[in-house]
């Protein structure tokens, strides 16, 4: 592979790594949303499909 063929290859390797990294780092923030609401909005997107998304109703302390 050339030079730029590698660092395409590698950076599309690094893609999903990088989406995991800030997943992680979301989630270490302790904010997340209820199954409850998620169904909700699941529910109200059948009939509007710009319904916004549900705030974070959830909070957990970081141990």
């Amino acid at each position: 592979m050339e030079g730029s063929q590698t660092d395409a290859y590698v950076e599309q390797r690094r893609a999903p790594t990088s989406a995991l990294d800030e997943a992680i780092l979301e989630g270490d923030k302790g904010f997340f949303v209820s199954g409850e609401k998620v169904f909700a909005w699941l529910e109200d997107l059948r009939t509007d499909s710009n319904a916004p998304a549900p705030e974070a109703d959830v909070v957990k302390a970081r141990t």
